[in-house]
């Protein structure tokens, strides 16, 4: 598995904005990429937490054996 940091993003955007001497087009597509991994991410991590969270619920945890607060309505 690879990683790809800001770190390298930033720098291939510096390079390619060199090569091509449109710093606004090169950054746009780092900050795009960027976004696209990060947004990806994010949601495979919630995927991921809700799957696992479903399997940890048991009878339990319907609140039928909760003990009532006196004076709490």
């Amino acid at each position: 598995m690879t990683v790809i940091g800001f770190v390298e993003l930033t720098h291939a955007g510096t390079i390619v904005s060199n090569l091509t001497a449109d710093p606004i087009t090169a950054y746009t597509a780092v900050a795009a990429c960027y976004f696209v991994i990060c947004f990806g991410v994010s949601r495979l991590g919630r995927w991921y937490e809700a799957r696992s969270a479903a399997g940890d619920r048991t009878a339990a945890d319907d609140g039928a054996h909760a003990v009532p607060l006196e004076g709490v309505t």
